[in-house]
């Protein structure tokens, strides 16, 4: 079984967090697209909160990311729900451009630190081979959220979303508060504590990711602000959502009908995708998600017609779904110490790449589409390298398998004399130095009968395996249920380290055992 953080102590409460995450992630949604060209425009503030809550998000990110590698308790940022509510409630009374700023800077500083708790908070809830058919879930259920959002946007005035949005967070942390009051916040100890089926990347492969999220959140970018603001695309999106919704369409802005076009490829492909992540890794789905979008939004210069345009968005909406789920379950695959750090820093580069594509778009508003669906495909191109060139985090079967094959580790000495013996779990295996004299025993008797010098790898019984490995001076035995090749490798690297670090010993053994003590180290190292 996988070891993990158990913070959850009943299902309610991973249901909460799991209300906690998607509704964080359908109102940053809404709030970032519908809204920001709505309400805001309204007030002729949407360059001001672009840049202030980009610069926010952007900062905290970093700097929350830090605060989480030393603390860990959901009560922590469950209770900064109520400072993101009273902000939204302000956004609903709004009267003063000095008041707007400040609030833009505190919600885009306080929403994402939930958003990163709350993804944190479920890592330690559902196993690794298990989070990508939970967390498509996840996005299958928000895309229905957004879906319905965004339809109550078009029905009515976009400040009674900042009121809804007040009260449901005001809500909600207030119920953090009194389902985690009990637990005091704990700070995180300084060793490193990794999960034994997670896998670590370094430097050079998170960087990798993190160029990948940077160049699909860029391409996003590009794409709200072509669709915002070029008339004829702006015109046939209001065509194509006129085939869907009727003349409803037209009292939606652009981005409120491409959301539903968006979101009708995240639903498709939401489920399918978590699936597919926990069978074939992440990799392959990060590099789909960059080929549905890259294909969807180059065909940004080919829109000519309402059919044309749906089809695009539907296209790019599948790409986006499964990237939603690629960036959550990628970055939460990571042991304790990097995840909290690189959950951070995820989403400062999610919302700098969603900055820069609208940046690069104002700076080149007179480039015709056909270039930039050129831009468009080439950024795809070096996302879809980066990722080649990085570190797939979701273990392989038989790394996820093997620690709960092993039952017993044998080190035999080659006068078939007991050195180590180490239970995984509770079992009687009877006198070691007894079966040791027999293995060395069957061991010799096979070479002389085959009159080889090659030594038996494994004896095979109906419900278990021994699997042997030799080195200069000693014989390392483990039983196990499943003959793998990684357990081979482990006994080949544990005896090569063991015979290293104890070499002056068994060269000139003298039979003490205790002296083989401090191997018990190399145990923990390779085995658990």
């Amino acid at each position: 079984m996988e070891s993990k953080i158990v913070v959850a102590e009943s299902k309610f409460e991973s249901y909460f967090m799991a209300f906690h995450f998607i509704i964080y992630y359908a109102g940053a949604w809404i709030i970032f697209t519908s809204l920001f060209f709505n309400y805001l425009l309204e007030l002729s503030l949407d360059y001001m909160f672009f840049s202030f809550f980009g610069i926010s998000t952007i900062l905290c990110g970093i700097f929350w990311g830090k605060i989480f590698s030393k603390v860990q308790n959901p009560l922590f940022f469950s209770i900064l729900n109520i400072p993101v509510g009273v902000c939204c409630l302000v956004f609903w009374l709004l009267n003063s451009t000095v008041l707007f700023i400040i609030n833009c800077l505190i919600f885009g500083f306080l929403a994402v630190s939930i958003f990163m708790g709350s993804q944190y908070y479920l890592k330690t809830v559902f196993p690794i081979y298990k989070r990508g058919k939970t967390f498509g879930l996840f996005m299958f259920i928000y895309a229905i959220i957004v879906i319905c959002f965004t339809f109550i946007v078009i029905l009515f005035p976009a400040r009674f979303f900042f009121l809804f949005f007040g009260i449901i967070f005001l809500i909600t942390g207030s119920l953090g508060f009194f389902l985690w009051k009990k637990s005091p916040i704990q700070l995180v100890k300084t060793e490193k504590k990794e999960s034994i089926f997670e896998t670590s990347i370094d430097r050079k492969d998170s960087i990798y990711y993190l160029i990948a999220i940077f160049i699909f959140t860029f391409i996003l970018g590009i794409a709200i602000w072509q669709v915002s603001t070029s008339p004829t695309i702006h015109q046939l999106i209001m065509d194509a959502g006129a085939l869907i919704i009727g003349d409803l369409a037209y009292t939606a802005s652009g981005v409120e009908s491409v959301t539903l076009f968006a979101m009708s490829g995240v639903l498709v492909i939401s489920i399918p995708a978590g699936v597919l992540m926990d069978r074939i890794g992440r990799k392959e789905l990060w590099i789909s998600s960059l080929i549905f979008l890259g294909l969807g939004l180059s065909l940004f210069g080919l829109i000519v017609a309402p059919e044309i345009c749906i089809l695009t968005f539907i296209i790019g909406g599948i790409g986006i779904g499964i990237f939603l789920n690629c960036i959550v379950v990628t970055f939460i695959d990571l042991p304790d110490a990097q995840s909290r750090l690189y959950i951070g820093r995820s989403w400062s580069i999610y919302f700098l790449g969603i900055m820069s594509g609208i940046g690069f778009s104002m700076m080149t508003i007179m480039i015709d589409p056909t270039y930039i669906s050129l831009i468009i495909m080439f950024t795809c191109f070096i996302a879809i390298f980066s990722v080649l060139h990085a570190k797939e985090t979701l273990p392989s079967k038989e790394e996820r398998e093997w620690r709960d094959c092993i039952q017993y580790l044998l080190l035999i000495h080659m006068d078939g004399i007991c050195l180590i013996h180490h239970p995984f779990i509770e079992i009687e295996l009877g006198d070691q130095d007894l079966i040791a004299g027999g293995l060395t025993g069957i061991i010799s008797l096979v070479q002389e009968m085959t009159k080889s010098k090659e030594r038996i790898e494994i004896l095979s019984q109906k419900d278990f395996k021994m699997l042997l490995n030799y080195g200069k001076y000693t014989t390392a035995v483990i039983l196990s249920t499943k003959d793998l090749k990684i357990l081979h490798t482990k006994l080949d690297q544990f005896i090569f380290e063991f015979e290293d670090l104890f070499q002056e010993f068994l060269t000139d053994w003298t039979g003490s055992i205790s002296i083989f003590k401090p191997a018990e180290r190399l145990i923990i190292r390779f085995f658990k």
